[in-house]
């Protein structure tokens, strides 16, 4: 499987919040994070689509973002996954709206770690299962 190197930090970011925004979208519309080795694996391991597998990838990502930054983890889940306008997360969290952007910019930040030290780890495990095969 020939998987690009990953992107530099700004363009992770960016296809991150991306893949954020296609949460709801059909496979059509593209996958941003399609070339990551971790949702190429679960499309292969039963994911219907990109789009699926890139939201299982996600999903996960999130789950253990939850673990040191909590709301984080819930501002990206409720203006992404449930879809819920700034404004209604901002009160969620008793923020100004113009603050709420602050704070949804560092944790997709945060998501962008979370997801680059993932892959990492699995394209790790893969490549020492390869090399064990030799």
């Amino acid at each position: 499987m020939n998987s690009p190197i990953l992107p530099i930090e700004s363009t992770l970011n960016e296809r991150v919040h991306a893949a954020l925004q296609q949460w709801h979208q059909p496979d059509a519309a593209g996958c941003a994070l399609e070339h990551f080795y971790l949702v190429q694996n679960a499309r292969q391991n039963g994911a219907r689509d990109l789009r699926r597998a890139a939201n299982e990838v996600l999903h996960g990502a999130l789950q253990q973002m939850e673990n040191s930054y909590k709301q984080d983890a819930d501002i990206l889940r409720q203006r992404f996954a449930d879809l819920l306008p700034a404004q209604v997360v901002a009160n969620k969290h008793n923020v100004v709206e113009g603050a709420l952007y602050k704070k949804q910019r560092v944790a997709i930040e945060r998501l962008s770690q979370v997801l680059h030290d993932m892959e990492m780890s699995a394209r790790t495990s893969r490549s020492a299962e390869l090399a064990a095969r030799l």
